[in-house]
């Protein structure tokens, strides 16, 4: 079974019980984010992060962006709860990458797909890629940092438990198919050592290799 049935009943909850403290600390990966948001001088009056957790990535770039809105969704409701106690800044709804239809259209300037990907089904993508295209501004940006695998695998057995199964691909290719978006900025990065690079053979283990993709909407 895919993950993200059993991601919204169990593995969310227990996926932030585990990693609690880990996430609350800055991370490379965070730092690369509002690196790039500065580089491109990026609108970024609305930002949405999907898979967001207990929000402490936005909250790393609310101390950053002050005049920014912060919005972060979050299938587990342990991780929401928490962030509604820790910042009050950021509104927060307990729903999935599937569930958008309560979002306002051309509403954000920045969406973040928070290593969340490699759990949802590629049968639902085709309905996520539209519901970011209905959100997204002109001119908005695409952020989607995820482990990565050029070729694409899938059913990759979840280590946490052996009845589930995730998958890995490229996944700015599910936008770039389309003529109005393009990808601008791609950072590599090893899982393990926190470590970047602009090219994905410079890590021992592909495997752990995650990617941070800038796509951007033209049209």
């Amino acid at each position: 079974m895919i993950l993200n049935d059993f991601w919204k009943s169990d593995e969310g909850n227990n996926w932030f019980k585990r990693n609690e403290n880990e996430i609350r600390k800055k991370t490379l990966m965070d730092e690369n984010v509002i690196d790039v948001i500065k580089k491109y001088n990026m609108n970024k009056k609305n930002i949405l992060e999907i898979g967001c957790s207990d929000g402490s990535r936005l909250n790393y770039m609310s101390e950053e962006f002050k005049d920014s809105n912060y919005f972060g969704i979050d299938v587990s409701d342990l991780a929401i709860e928490s962030g509604k106690k820790l910042y009050k800044h950021i509104n927060f709804l307990n729903i999935g990458a599937n569930d958008l239809n309560s979002l306002e259209d051309n509403f954000f300037d920045i969406i973040i797909f928070g290593h969340c990907l490699m759990v949802i089904d590629v049968n639902i993508f085709q309905k996520i890629v539209s519901e970011i295209n209905r959100l997204l501004k002109k001119n908005g940006h695409i952020f989607i940092e995820d482990f990565y695998d050029k070729e694409g695998k899938r059913n990759i057995e979840w280590r946490h438990n052996k009845n589930y199964y995730c998958n890995k691909f490229d996944y700015s290719k599910f936008f770039t198919i389309f003529p109005e978006y393009i990808l601008i900025n791609r950072t590599f990065m090893n899982h393990e050592s926190n470590v970047n690079s602009d090219k994905q053979y410079e890590f021992d283990c592909i495997d752990e290799v995650l990617v941070l993709d800038i796509i951007k909407k033209f049209i």
